[in-house]
């Protein structure tokens, strides 16, 4: 049951990257609308399947997606 909302909120994740580009894990967060928890889980779903990259830009930490 867990994997499948971890799935769930990983495909909300991509669906926001998409949308609105690079984005910090608060602003994922913002977007998404769901726990930490979650957040975090679904983010590393999407680097274990190679899906996002990260990039720091000065202090900030932003995710996007990789596109191959």
């Amino acid at each position: 049951m867990m994997n499948h909302q971890i799935g769930e909120v990983a495909g909300k994740i991509y669906r926001t990257l998409e949308k609105y580009g690079p984005l910090s894990v608060r602003k994922i967060k913002t977007q998404v609308g769901m726990s930490d928890f979650l957040i975090s889980s679904g983010i590393g779903w999407l680097a274990r399947e190679d899906k996002i990259k990260f990039d720091k830009k000065g202090n900030s930490l932003l995710i996007s997606l990789r596109i191959n």
